[in-house]
This record gives C-alpha cells, sequence and structure tokens, in this order.
C-alpha cells in the first residue's frame, strides 16, 4: 500500500506543479462539514469510507458529508480526546484512534468508543504512529516508547505489552525513545524508527520474538545506528531506505549493511519527516514544504535531488503543511492531503479532455469584469469577444495577444463596444459594432488588418446574430426587424419588418435568425417566435410573418417566449433554444409543430447555444449547469460541470462556436472551453454501493455496514415498514450517482429507479424472505460492479404459524366437538325427556282408557242382563256409557292436542282452555267468563309436560264446577304478579267442604299434578263460591 501510494503521489505532485499532467484540486473544509482545517492523519477501511483525524475531532467522510466524534464530558464511551494523532482502519470491525491522551478502539457496530490502557497513566501519551504486522499484532508508536496489543475482535478485550518505555516518564525527559514508524519487512523483520534511532526485531516463523524490555538492553542488542530517524521504507528494489538525520541510510538485507547515500548539507525541518518508494527508480522525501524527489542509480547511489514545493491554496501565499497523504482505493488517480491549516486536499486528474482558458490567468488582461461574450475560431487561432476588445490566443503556441481598441482615426471610433462575431465564408470574421462592423483579416504575423463599414439608419443599431446565405446575410438585432444586406456591397437592400407580437411593450431583441433548406425564414426574439414560409429576400415586403408565442392553457405553444438560439441540423430537423428549455419545430401546412418533450434532465433551464455532432448523432447544449450532450434516438443524456475542467457551470448566449474540423469551444463570465467531442471520455469508476442503516417504523436501528451479511436479517410482523440508507462512494463526482434496486420474494420489484435518493421507504411487506440488491451509476452511466446485498426475513404473525394452525385445528376441532356433544346432549336429554312423557301419556291413557272401556264393558253387560228382566234399568247404564265414551273422546283430543308442538306456548294452552270452557258451560245455563290474555302470552314457551298437567288441572276443576257447584257464572285468567304467573278459575256456586273433598280423587290428582310441575294449588270454597288457583314461576315460561 505505502509504495503504491507514494508512487502516484510523487507524480501527482509533479503534474501539479508543471501542470502538464493535469491535475486538479478541491479543498475540503469546515464549510463542508470537517470539524477542524488542521488534519492530522488520514484513513481509509475497506468499504472506501475515510477517516479523518483533526485537532479537534474524529470525522468519517462518504463524499456527501461528515459523521464527527468528539469528547463528550462524562461519558466513557466517546472519544478520550479530541487532538487526533494516529490512525488504522481494522478490516470492517473498528478504528484505532491515536490521540495526545493515549490509544483508543472505536467499534464500528456500536458505535462506541473503548480507551486500550497503554500505561497506568495515559494522560501525557502521545501516540505517534499506530502499525499493523503480518501477524495481526498492532503496534503502536508514542513519545515514551512501543506498545504491542493483542486483541480479540469480538469481545474487544485488549492486552498491551510496553517495550523501551520509562515508568517515571516526563514530558520533558530526553532520554525517553519516541518511535515514529514501523515496518515489518519481507525478511520477517520488525524495525522500529525511534528519535534514538531505528531498530529491528526478527520474529520467528509464527511471528513470535524475545524482546528485553528493559531500555538499555535493548538498545545495546538490537540498535542499528545511533542518530535520530524519522521513516522507512522498503522498495521494490529489494533495499530499505531509511530517514534519518542528515541524511538517507541504505540497508542490504543480503549483507545486512547500512550505507549513507545521501547527506544533506543542512539538518532537515522535523516536518520533512516521511520517507516514500516514488518508482522503481526513485525515493521521495515529503513533508513541511513539499516534496524533495531522488532518484537511484544502480541501486547503491542515489542522483541529483529536485525540490517539488506543495500547492498554495486561496489567498496564503505559503505553502500547506503535508502532514499525511493517502491514495484512494475507491478513485483512481485521486489523492488526499492532509495539511496543517487547509483541511484535507483532493488532488484528482479529470478524465476529460476538456481544453480551458481562464481569463484570470491571462496576464496584462485589463479590464474590469471581463466575459466571454462571443467566440470564434480559425484554423490556427481563437477570437474571443470580451466587449471592450478582442482576445486571440494561438492554439500551437499557447500565446495570447489583447486588442483593447480598434482605432480608426476618420471614423473617430474608439473604444468601441463589439456587439458580436462573425466567421463568414470568406477570410478573417467581421466584428459587428454599434451602427456598422469590422471586417478583420489578420495576417501571418498576427496583426490585423481592419476595415469599417458604416450601415444606413435603418439598419439595426446592434447586431445580435447572422445568417450566410449565398448572396445576403439577415441580420437581427435589437429592433423588430431582420436586415437583407447584400455581401458584396455591405448595403441594406430590403428588411423584414415584425412588430406585430401581442405584447410588444417588453422590449424587443432579436436573437436568432435561420433560413433553413426548404426556404423558410425563423427568427427567435425575445418576446416569441416569428416564421415566413417561402421567404423572398429580396421581396420581404411581401411575406406574411406568423408570429408564436407561450400560451399557459396550451401546451403544444411554445414553453418560452425568450429564444436565445435556432438552428437546422445536419436531417433537416429544427431546434429552438430557450430560457426554459429545449424544442424541436416544423412547419406542415402552414401549422407549426412544436415538441417539448425531452429528457428532464435539461428542461426548465436556460439553453444558452447547440451544437452538433454530426458522427455520433448528438448534440451538446450550453446551460448554467454545465455542458449537456444529449443523444436522441436513445434518450441518453450526459452531464458536464466544472469539476470535468469546463471554466465554470454558467455559460453565456451567443458565446459558442463550431469550427470546420469539428472543435466546439463555449464561453462563459470565467474563460471558455475548446474540445473535440469525440475526445471526451466517460469516467470508468463505478461507484461502491453499500447499505449504511435499516430503521423501523418503531424507531429500532440496525447498522447494515458492520452486519453478518451471511445470516438474513430477523424482523419481526409489527416491524414491516421500515426504510433502508445506503450510499455510493464516488469522491470524483458525489453527486452524479443514479440509484437503482430490486426486491425478490414474496413481493418482488425488479430495477426501480431511485434516482439521487439514498433511502428506500417499505411499507407493510408481507411476511417471508426477502432479497434487496442495490446498485449505482455514475455521471456517465457506469454501474456498480457489485451490487450489494441485503437478506431480510419478515416473520408473520402468530396467526399465520403453523403452530397457531394447528392449534386453531385441534381447537375448532373441539369446538365443533363440544358442540356436537352438547347437541348429542340436548337431544338425548330432550328424547328421555319425551319418552317419559310418552310414558306418562301412555300410562295415563292406557290407565283412563282401560278404566273407561272396562265401564263400558261392565254398563254394557249390566244392559245386556237387563234387557232381560221385567224391570230394566238398561236406559241408566245407557247413559253412563255414553258418558264414558264422550270422556274418553275428550281424554283423547287432549292428549293429541298436547302432543302437538305448533300449540308450545301460554298463549295456545289458555285458548283451548278458554274454548273447552265456553263449549263445556254453553248447554249448562253458566256463564263462562275469560281475561288476562294477551300477546305476551306468545313468547312464553310451555314445556309438553306443564302443558298436558296445566290442562287437565283446570279441566278437572270446570268439571267439578258443573257439576256440584250449582253455580250461575265461571271465570278464568290469568296474571303476572312478582315474577310468578297464577292461573284462577272461580265461580259463584255453593261452595263445598274443602275437608272432605281431598277425599275424592278429582282433588287429589289436580293437586298432584301441580307439584309434578313445581307449582302449588290453592282452594277457597265458601258459600259465595270457590276459588282455585295455581302459582308457577315466570322464569319457567321464558323464551
Amino acid at each position: 500500500m505505502k509504495k503504491i501510494l507514494f508512487t502516484s503521489l510523487s507524480w501527482f505532485f509533479i503534474a501539479i506543479t508543471a501542470m502538464s499532467q493535469g491535475y486538479e484540486y478541491e479543498t475540503i473544509t469546515v464549510e463542508e462539514g470537517l470539524s477542524q482545517s488542521s488534519v492530522t492523519c488520514m484513513a481509509q477501511d475497506e468499504k472506501g469510507f475515510l477517516w479523518f483525524g483533526t485537532r479537534d475531532g474524529l470525522n468519517r467522510y462518504d463524499g456527501q458529508g461528515f459523521k464527527v466524534f468528539r469528547k463528550i464530558p462524562f461519558d466513557t464511551t466517546s472519544l478520550g480526546s479530541n487532538q487526533i494523532t494516529a490512525l488504522l482502519t481494522y478490516d470492517l470491525a473498528g478504528v484505532f484512534v491515536g490521540t495526545k491522551n493515549g490509544l483508543f478502539w472505536h467499534n464500528n457496530a456500536t458505535q462506541k468508543f473503548k480507551n486500550i490502557k497503554l500505561t497506568s497513566d495515559d494522560a501525557s501519551l502521545e501516540v505517534k504512529r499506530i502499525y499493523r504486522d503480518k501477524y495481526d499484532n498492532i503496534w503502536v508508536g508514542t513519545n515514551n516508547g512501543f506498545y504491542r496489543v493483542q486483541f480479540e475482535v469480538t469481545t474487544d478485550n485488549f492486552k498491551s505489552t510496553g517495550y523501551l518505555y520509562r515508568k517515571d516518564y516526563s514530558p520533558r525527559d530526553t532520554l525517553i525513545v519516541t518511535v515514529s514508524d514501523f515496518l515489518h519487512d519481507s525478511s520477517n523483520n520488525h524495525w522500529i524508527i525511534t528519535n534514538k534511532g531505528p531498530f529491528f526485531i526478527p520474529f520467528g516463523e509464527n511471528g513470535e520474538f524475545s524482546f528485553n524490555k528493559d531500555l538499555s538492553g535493548a538498545m545495546e542488542t538490537y540498535s542499528v545506528l545511533d542518530q535520530k530517524a524519522y521513516s522507512i521504507v522498503e522498495h521494490s528494489n529489494g533495499y530499505i531506505y531509511i530517514l534519518n538525520l542528515g541524511e538517507i541510510i541504505q540497508y542490504d538485507p543480503k549483507t545486512k549493511e547500512f550505507k549513507s547515500i545521501f547527506k544533506f548539507n543542512f539538518t532537515p525541518d522535523p516536518g520533512i519527516n516521511q520517507i516514500a518508494e516514488f518508482d522503481k527508480g526513485s525515493i521521495v522525501l515529503f513533508g513541511a514544504f513539499g516534496m524533495t524527489l531522488f532518484p537511484l542509480k544502480n541501486h547503491d547511489a542515489i542522483g541529483e535531488p529536485s525540490f517539488i514545493p506543495s500547492p498554495t491554496f486561496g489567498n496564503s501565499q505559503n505553502s500547506h503543511r503535508i502532514n499525511h497523504v493517502l491514495v484512494d482505493i475507491v478513485n483512481k488517480d485521486l489523492f488526499w492531503l492532509a495539511t496543517d491549516i487547509g483541511g484535507v486536499i483532493k488532488m484528482y486528474k479529470p478524465n476529460r479532455v476538456f481544453n480551458t482558458l481562464l481569463l484570470k490567468d491571462v496576464q496584462g488582461l485589463e479590464i474590469a469584469n471581463p466575459y466571454v461574450r462571443h467566440i470564434i475560431a480559425d484554423e490556427n487561432r481563437i477570437w474571443v469577444n470580451l466587449g471592450l476588445g478582442i482576445l486571440m490566443y494561438n492554439k500551437a503556441t499557447g500565446a495570447y495577444k489583447f486588442f483593447d481598441h480598434f482605432f480608426l482615426p476618420d471614423l473617430k471610433l474608439s473604444p468601441t463596444t463589439i456587439s458580436s462575431f462573425y466567421k463568414g465564408s470568406g477570410e478573417g470574421f467581421f466584428a459587428n459594432v454599434e451602427g456598422g462592423f469590422f471586417k478583420v483579416i489578420p495576417d501571418e504575423s498576427e496583426n490585423l488588418n481592419i476595415q469599417y463599414y458604416s450601415f444606413d439608419q435603418e439598419v439595426p443599431v446592434k447586431i445580435n446574430t447572422v445568417f450566410e446565405t449565398p448572396e445576403y446575410f439577415l441580420m437581427g438585432g435589437g429592433s423588430g426587424r431582420v436586415s437583407v444586406v447584400d455581401k458584396k456591397t455591405y448595403k441594406e437592400i430590403s428588411a423584414l419588418e415584425f412588430n406585430n407580437f401581442a405584447n410588444h411593450t417588453i422590449r424587443l431583441l432579436t436573437n436568432a435568425v435561420i433560413m433553413d433548406s426548404r426556404g423558410n425564414l425563423w427568427v427567435g426574439t425575445s418576446i416569441g417566435l416569428v416564421v415566413v414560409e417561402n421567404f423572398d429576400p429580396k421581396k420581404p415586403q411581401e411575406s406574411s410573418p406568423k408570429y408564436f408565442q407561450n400560451n399557459p392553457d396550451d401546451p403544444t405553444s411554445l414553453i418560452d417566449n425568450r429564444i436565445t438560439f435556432l438552428m437546422e441540423d445536419s436531417r433537416k430537423n429544427i431546434w429552438i433554444c430557450t430560457r426554459n428549455g429545449l424544442m424541436s419545430a416544423k412547419m406542415e401546412n402552414g401549422e407549426l409543430v412544436l415538441n417539448s418533450d425531452f429528457p428532464k434532465d435539461f428542461q426548465n433551464q436556460v439553453i444558452y447555444g447547440l451544437l452538433e455532432e454530426a458522427s455520433s448523432g448528438s448534440y451538446w447544449m450550453s446551460s448554467n449547469s454545465g455542458l449537456y450532450r444529449y443523444y436522441p434516438e436513445s434518450g441518453k443524456v450526459e452531464n458536464f460541470k466544472y469539476r470535468d475542467g469546463l471554466q465554470s457551470n454558467e455559460f453565456n448566449t451567443w458565446s459558442f462556436y463550431q469550427a470546420d474540423n469539428g472543435e466546439m469551444f463555449f464561453g462563459g463570465p470565467k474563460g471558455f472551453t475548446r474540445f473535440f467531442p469525440e475526445d471526451i471520455q466517460l469516467s470508468t469508476d463505478p461507484p461502491l454501493i453499500w447499505f449504511t442503516e435499516l430503521v423501523t417504523a418503531d424507531d429500532e436501528k440496525y447498522n447494515l455496514l458492520v452486519m453478518d451479511k451471511s445470516k438474513p436479517l430477523q424482523l419481526n410482523f409489527s416491524q414491516r415498514s421500515f426504510s433502508v440508507n445506503y450510499i455510493g462512494l464516488n469522491y470524483l463526482n458525489p453527486d452524479g450517482l443514479t440509484y437503482y434496486y430490486n426486491l425478490e420474494g414474496t413481493n418482488t420489484v425488479k430495477n426501480v429507479a431511485l434516482g439521487s435518493s439514498r433511502q428506500i421507504n417499505f411499507s407493510q411487506l408481507d411476511p417471508g424472505s426477502y432479497t434487496l440488491r442495490v446498485s449505482a451509476s455514475n455521471k456517465d452511466g457506469v454501474v456498480s460492479v457489485i451490487e450489494d446485498t441485503l437478506r431480510f426475513t419478515i416473520k408473520g404473525p402468530f396467526w399465520r404459524m403453523t403452530w397457531f394452525y394447528l392449534l386453531v385445528t385441534v381447537v375448532v376441532i373441539l369446538i365443533f366437538w363440544l358442540a356436537f356433544y352438547l347437541r348429542y346432549r340436548n337431544e338425548m336429554k330432550r328424547l328421555i325427556a319425551i319418552d317419559k312423557v310418552r310414558k306418562n301419556i301412555s300410562e295415563d291413557f292406557h290407565d283412563e282408557l282401560g278404566s273407561k272401556l272396562s265401564i263400558i264393558s261392565m254398563y254394557s253387560e249390566f244392559t245386556k242382563h237387563e234387557l232381560g228382566q221385567p224391570e230394566s234399568n238398561a236406559a241408566t247404564y245407557l247413559d253412563k256409557v255414553i258418558d264414558t265414551s264422550s270422556r274418553l273422546y275428550e281424554n283423547t283430543r287432549d292428549l293429541i292436542w298436547a302432543l302437538n308442538p305448533q300449540n308450545d306456548t301460554l298463549y295456545d294452552l289458555y285458548l283451548q282452555l278458554k274454548d273447552f270452557g265456553e263449549e263445556l258451560f254453553q248447554d249448562a245455563n253458566i256463564d263462562f267468563h275469560s281475561s288476562g290474555i294477551s300477546e305476551n302470552l306468545k313468547n312464553k314457551d310451555l314445556p309438553m309436560r306443564y302443558k298436558r298437567h296445566l290442562l287437565l288441572i283446570f279441566k278437572e276443576g270446570m268439571h267439578n264446577a258443573l257439576k256440584h257447584s250449582g253455580c250461575k257464572n265461571i271465570w278464568l285468567s290469568i296474571d303476572e304478579k312478582d315474577q310468578h304467573l297464577v292461573f284462577m278459575l272461580q265461580d259463584d256456586g255453593t261452595g263445598f267442604n274443602t275437608g272432605e273433598a281431598y277425599k275424592g280423587d278429582g282433588l287429589k290428582n289436580m293437586v298432584q299434578r301441580a307439584k309434578q310441575i313445581n307449582g302449588e294449588l290453592h282452594f277457597i270454597s265458601k258459600k259465595e263460591g270457590t276459588r282455585i288457583w295455581l302459582e308457577l314461576e315466570n322464569k319457567t315460561f321464558k323464551k
């Protein structure tokens, strides 16, 4: 690394000195976010991130911004000191940070610091150098000896051993060994460079060594020179070179001999403290004032050194002290210089072949605020209109000459403001001025032969644009007309007037005039477009100009009235440049057809000029955002800016030109840029792309830079909405990156363009496994070779887990089984109840039917016997048979009614009793009254067994009243009282003895039936009548 770094670096410094190699620089200071402008050291990790140590904090840089680490009071996990002195990146795990107050370790995963104790008191221990040998030992050089640090990356456990240091150390102790450099050479020796001279320690095969910690023992055993040393390098030629005090020492590993190959005639400033390989034939020193290059002769002698001063920047006339130099691993030909007062200097070699002349570099040019107004060129020279004079630049010699005025005594024109240039088909060029123009023909000695021609008063006072036909010049300027000027006499022979614009109150300037291959005249003005079809320069007064302007309500109109340039290309396309983008146009059947459907890259901004690169079918445009190259067939756009070698990002109207050999010229406020389009090479450095952080919706953050990519990141279902941050590293063009992503998995999307955004937001992704890939392309379309990949898994919710499906299945089965069981059990209970009722009904019916049939049989026998007797009771017996048969019919009918499921409510029961009472008493001269019936009774279910018992209880009561009470009225009612239902039967008869009544079977049966349905039957009988009522709990009858 060290050899490669300084080889490129040294060539770089020579390029800066001579400017022949085309290197340029940019400074990065506190204005860009650097914590402090005094940069002491630098390092670059494996992913390409840069680490800058300053005297006020540690900085991590990604090309677009800084992350600054500083000491935080009372926070032991922060940086222990803001004065950074040395840096060493360790793979991707972290960074060793040397400070004025000891050594610290930054864990990239946790973003926390840990103090590595080298001594019992590191407060005065300044770290000079941190070095990693081939056995992964970390060597720390300090102002009190050196230390070997061994540690376990996964646990952040450190073990340090000190050498050549004193426990009673004091910064004023001049006997202390200060270590400034290390080297693990190809012979397996470990070199230590100190203020007492260089030492080397032989390593064993496995990196073991024996070293006496005692200072005197070490000095005697391992000292190779007894003078102060600064730096060491192993050259590719096999020798080791040591920068010692006042000389350069060469060590031959084969002979193990030291040889002084160069002695300084002055004591080197301590700032000149590093030595490195320049190339296979040189070594180089660098430090406070620049670099000194030493060519090697036959590997054992050194040639005459040459001094290369370090660059100066800004208003400072002093060179910056260079503390450290680093070669970039992301972009080739890019170098980083850590300076003492100027921040970080980024030095690079642009890959463009733009040739730029800046006006500030033209010596003796004494014009206030000069800028390039117009530019033209011939075979050997470039002519630049600066307004108050002409700058001539010789392309072959690089010499320039300024003509501050054209002095014609008889016309008294001095100095004269030049309004425009025009390079005609003949020799020389035209310089247009107020009231006329100069015909300028330079000779071989670059003297100017000048002829002045004046215009008639009608000719525009200031000529802005000229278009040449075989016979005429068409000239437009600061008025609403185009003059037709004879090419031989330079006299106006006719003119086209156009003053019919809608908003002619605005100043009308003619900025562009062309006559296309179809004979149509196109005029671009400051307030719109004029088109004259089949224009005849000899008879312009017979023309019919057509006017076109922007209409905000018509998207097919001009996008802007302020036209800057018109051009017909080799394909006969008309191009219109405006202050709000680019358009193409054509005339069809007398109608103007416009097209503004072009890439948004250069739309909505000023397009000053347009030049055609016919060989590639592309077009070059100047704007306020640099130069654009546009390929219409593919839609590809390339953008070039100041950092690519242009004079600036801003250009000027009319300040562009294309020579006959294809060379293009574009001028702006700082100078002009010229180039051959085919020589412009695109950047071949692909950006490095890295995922940096994943942030979930609940603000949990994952550091993706150090995450183990071998395992997918596990996200919970609640974290399925998140954002992913990433960065593309390209330090030459950090703002010109375009990002793309592909997502593979449950939800798949491909090749999604993200523009310049460095964040992807995902919302409500479905559970599953995913692979996210992000790539980036630089401004020239070169895509990153390796896409960064992030694998992650979104866990499903518990209701989507297999165990949950199994559990739900089991629960559903249990629910179905339980429902089936309960239904089965209820059905069995119902069937048992029905069976019991049926059994009771069967028994009742059997007893009733058997009893009645026995009575019928008995009376039938009596009747038969009586029929044979003289005094017969047959009629009486027949009456009893009839009565018994009637009762049997009634009981059978009641049984059938009770079994009918449509008669299961109290309402149905009450109607049955009411119908029975009305039928029973209608022929007995007894009035039957019923009350309490309502629709609410339909909502009260009546179990089957209740239905039969209640029916039989009150039918028995009605029969008894009919037979024994002698009543004239009987009442049946139902009523709700205190959560009870009360059934009542009352008559106005003679009453009966309730005590005697219990001796009969009828009343006993009524009481017994009431008990079977959990009811209580009451009797009250007086001379005024009898009342029977039954009470049941109301809940018995709820739906």
